[in-house]
């Protein structure tokens, strides 16, 4: 599969669990502190399918900064 077309399927499966976890959260009224951290586990495990996908070079590392470093990851934020 042509590289854009896999980078599109993540962003959109990244977009689709997004709206998911805000939809429940939305329904359920779970406090937010639990919507920040499913937020952060979604991204988590995209970030993970991507190396898999397009593995970093041998001494390279992600670093989680801001929100997402701190797992506190807000919607359209990051």
């Amino acid at each position: 599969m042509e590289f854009t077309a896999k980078s599109l399927k993540f962003k959109d499966k990244l977009r689709s669990q997004y709206d998911q976890a805000i939809e429940l959260y939305k329904r359920d009224r779970s406090r937010p502190d639990e919507l920040l951290n499913s937020l952060r586990k979604i991204v988590d495990r995209i970030l993970k399918e991507v190396a898999t996908y397009t593995p970093l070079p041998e001494y390279a590392c992600l670093c989680a900064v801001g929100g997402y470093g701190r797992g506190e990851l807000y919607p359209c934020s990051d």
